[in-house]
């Protein structure tokens, strides 16, 4: 007699036949979804990753000469830049010991942070150039910022965005005169006329010439 007996929902019809479940299941030559619809998510997946990484290299590499000298050509990627300052609207980033402000209120950046940029558009702020759009393509861990910022006899190449290591000289009315030539210096506290040795100070723009602003 036969093992099983069924009806139309898989039950057995006799407690006369085996005392074993019955087995139901449907042969079919599809493949299954589940695993067609896994393995494309991973192959997707990759090819995702392998798409973002062309797409990366596709843009020109540039320091941050280049952006001042042509900031029309972006979008670029900055290599291994480094976060030498940040303020509550942003932050700088330096290479090759020039820098660039970097506005972004909302960034997550630390100081000393080394960095792939990817500097995709720039403007003008109060006579200062400025990146206003950009995106972190991988991160290096951080590093000592002395090794990235200007040095004072460069004084006279400065501009808005560099940060100098330290400078120094006689402040005489508002002005630090040095051996390299003499800049404002701004400082929220009134600072008297004297001999002044300053360290990481931020390179701006005030009514088109530039200053330094120190703690």
């Amino acid at each position: 007699k036969p093992s099983f007996a069924v009806d139309e929902k898989g039950f057995a019809k006799s407690d006369l036949y085996s005392d074993h479940f019955a087995l139901k299941f449907k042969i079919s030559t599809d493949p299954s979804p589940i695993k067609k619809g896994f393995v494309s998510k991973i192959f997707k997946k990759d090819e995702n990753k392998a798409n973002k990484k062309i797409s990366e290299q596709s843009y020109k590499t540039a320091d941050v000469d280049t952006l001042f000298d042509h900031p029309e050509a972006v979008p670029v990627v900055i290599e291994k830049a480094v976060v030498i300052l940040k303020d509550k609207h942003g932050f700088i980033i330096s290479k090759n010991h020039r820098g660039i402000y970097v506005y972004d209120p909302k960034n997550s950046v630390t100081v000393g942070e080394e960095l792939d940029i990817l500097v995709r558009r720039m403007k003008i702020y109060k006579d200062a150039l400025e990146v206003s759009s950009y995106e972190i393509i991988n991160e290096y861990g951080t590093k000592d910022i002395s090794e990235n910022l200007l040095d004072a006899s460069q004084l006279s190449e400065a501009r808005s965005g560099d940060v100098f290591a330290k400078i120094s000289g006689r402040l005489e009315r508002g002005y630090l005169h040095t051996p390299y030539g003499k800049i404002r210096v701004y400082s929220k506290k009134k600072l008297k006329d004297g001999e002044y040795n300053f360290e990481n100070a931020r390179v701006k723009i005030y009514k088109r010439e530039n200053q330094i602003v120190v703690e």
